[in-house]
C-alpha cells in the first residue's frame, strides 16, 4: 500500500462524514403582523441529539436544551424537540420582529451555523390630521396619507345613533365626501388605514352640518279692523306668532307683509323678529288679502295667508231732529214685514245709549239670540251680553264708530228675525231724549222692538 492510500484511510477513520445544518422559517416570505412563524433547526446528515442544537437571535439564545427565551422583551417563544433538532414558534409578531436574523448551530465540530431572516409586514400607521369641512347635507373629509396603506375605510355615526354607517370600504385616496346627511346634525366620522397585515386603529373627529332651513310659516295670524276718521277709513292690524320657526339656531332677520287689493300688491319689510304690523287709512268696501313671510339668512320661508273684507259704511241722512211723539202716533223707525223686520235707526248724539229689545210668544221654548254684522253677538269689539227676562232679550249699545252697523235678533232654529242698523252721529251732535215702542204680530211670532235713546 502506498503512503498516500494510507493517509486517506486514516482520515476516513478519524473524521466523521460532515453534515449540513439546516434552518427554515414557515410561512416563507413576508409574514403578516400579529401572526406566528415556526423556525425549524436541524441537520440533514445525521441524527444529532436535540440538546446539541442552539437557536439564537443574534447573540442571544432563542431556544436551547428545551429552554425558551424571550424576544424583543416579550415571552412569545415556545419550542419543541424533534428528532435531530428543534421547532421554535414565535407568536404575535410585531413591528420589531421584522428583519430579525435567526441562527441554527450544533455543538459538533465541522458544523457551521446557518441563518434565516424574518420578514414581518406591519399595518400602516393611523391616518393623521383628520379634518372635516361640513356643509348642509354633505361634508368633505381629508387626512394625511399613511405610509404602507393600500386602502382606507370611512364610516360615520349620527348623534343619537348606536352603530356606525359605512361610507367606504376600499377608499384609494385620502379624501372623501360624505353625502345624504341631515342638516344641523352632529356626526362622528372615523377613518382607518389598511394593508395586507390589517389596520392598527382608526382616528375620529366630530363635526356638525350647517343649517340651511328657512323659517316655517308663522302661526296664529290675526287680522283686526278699526274704523277711523268718522267711519270713512279703517285701520287694519295684523299679528302673528313666530316662536315655532323650525330653525331656532338661525335668527329671523326680517318679516315681510304682502297686502293685495283689487289686483294691486304692496310689500312691507320690517327688520327683526316682529309680531305685528298696522296698515293705516285703509279704504272701506274693499277686500284685502295678506301674506306674512319670515326671513332668515337662508332666505324666505313659506307664507301664512289671511283675508279681510271691510264693508261699506252706512250712509248717514241729513241730521234732521225728529220731533218727540208718543209711540202710537209717529214712530221714529220704519218697520217693514218682509220675512222679518227691518229697522233703520240713527242715534242723535255720539255716545248715546241705544237699547234694542225683542221678545216672542208661542215659540215653544225656542231661544232668542243676536248677531252683529252677521257674526255671533257678543263677539270681539262688542261689550255687554244680552239680558233675557220673560222671553224678552235686550242689549244696550253705545252709539260710536265701532258699534254702528247691523244688529239682528232671531229665534234659534226658525226663520223669524228682525234687524236694525245703527249709525252714530258725529261727535258734538245734540242730545235729545226719545223713546219708541213698536209691536208687530206675524203668524205665531210677536216681536217687540224697544229703542231707548238717552
Amino acid at each position: 500500500m502506498s503512503p498516500l492510500s494510507l493517509v486517506v484511510v486514516v482520515l476516513a477513520v478519524i473524521s466523521p462524514i460532515l453534515g449540513k445544518i439546516t434552518i427554515s422559517i414557515e410561512p416563507t416570505g413576508q409574514v403578516n403582523w400579529k401572526t406566528a412563524v415556526t423556525i425549524t433547526c436541524g441537520s440533514d446528515a445525521e441524527s444529532i441529539p436535540s440538546g446539541d442544537f442552539d437557536v439564537t437571535n443574534g447573540a442571544d439564545s432563542l431556544f436551547q436544551d428545551t429552554v425558551a427565551y424571550s424576544i424583543n422583551s416579550n415571552d412569545r417563544v415556545t419550542g419543541t424537540e424533534i428528532d435531530g433538532g428543534y421547532t421554535v414558534v414565535i407568536s404575535d409578531l410585531m413591528a420589531g420582529d421584522d428583519g430579525q436574523s435567526f441562527k441554527c448551530g450544533a455543538n459538533r465540530k465541522g458544523y457551521s451555523e446557518e441563518a434565516a431572516t424574518l420578514s414581518v409586514l406591519e399595518p400602516p400607521a393611523v391616518p393623521a390630521n383628520l379634518a372635516v369641512v361640513p356643509s348642509y347635507n354633505d361634508a368633505a373629509v381629508s387626512f394625511d396619507a399613511a405610509d404602507g396603506a393600500t386602502y382606507y375605510t370611512v364610516a360615520y355615526l349620527a348623534s343619537g345613533e348606536s352603530a356606525f354607517t359605512s361610507a367606504s370600504e376600499d377608499l384609494a385616496t385620502n379624501t372623501f365626501s360624505l353625502t345624504s346627511l341631515q342638516v344641523a346634525t352632529s356626526y362622528t366620522v372615523k377613518v382607518a388605514a389598511f394593508n395586507a397585515a390589517g389596520s392598527r386603529d382608526s382616528t375620529t373627529v366630530i363635526f356638525k352640518t350647517l343649517d340651511n332651513r328657512t323659517p316655517l310659516a308663522p302661526e296664529g295670524v290675526s287680522i283686526i279692523k278699526t274704523w277711523t276718521e268718522s267711519y270713512t277709513k279703517v285701520s287694519i292690524s295684523i299679528s302673528w306668532d313666530s316662536s315655532n320657526t323650525g330653525a331656532a339656531s338661525i335668527p329671523i332677520t326680517k318679516s315681510k307683509i304682502v297686502m293685495s287689493k283689487n289686483g294691486e300688491t304692496d310689500t312691507s319689510e320690517i327688520d327683526g323678529d316682529v309680531k305685528e304690523h298696522v296698515f293705516e287709512s285703509m279704504d272701506p268696501d274693499t277686500t284685502y288679502e295678506f301674506s306674512v313671510i319670515l326671513v332668515n339668512e337662508n332666505g324666505d320661508g313659506p307664507a301664512a295667508n289671511g283675508a279681510l273684507t271691510v264693508p261699506k259704511p252706512t250712509t248717514r241722512p241729513p241730521t234732521t231732529k225728529a220731533p218727540t211723539q208718543p209711540p202710537t202716533t209717529q214712530p221714529k223707525v220704519s218697520l217693514t214685514c218682509d220675512q222679518g223686520y227691518d229697522t233703520n235707526l240713527i242715534a242723535e248724539a255720539y255716545g248715546d245709549k241705544v237699547t234694542l229689545s225683542c221678545s216672542a210668544v208661542n215659540t215653544e221654548g225656542s231661544a232668542i239670540a243676536w248677531k252683529y254684522e252677521g257674526a255671533a253677538y257678543p263677539g270681539e269689539n262688542n261689550a255687554g251680553a244680552p239680558t233675557v227676562e220673560g222671553g224678552q232679550s235686550t242689549i244696550v249699545i253705545t252709539a260710536n264708530e265701532i258699534s254702528q252697523g247691523q244688529y239682528e235678533c232671531y229665534i234659534v232654529d226658525t226663520d223669524y228675525s228682525c234687524s236694525y242698523t245703527i249709525q252714530a252721529p258725529e261727535v258734538g251732535a245734540a242730545v235729545e231724549s226719545d223713546a219708541t215702542s213698536v209691536t208687530v204680530s206675524l203668524g205665531f211670532l210677536t216681536a217687540l222692538i224697544l229703542f231707548y235713546l238717552h
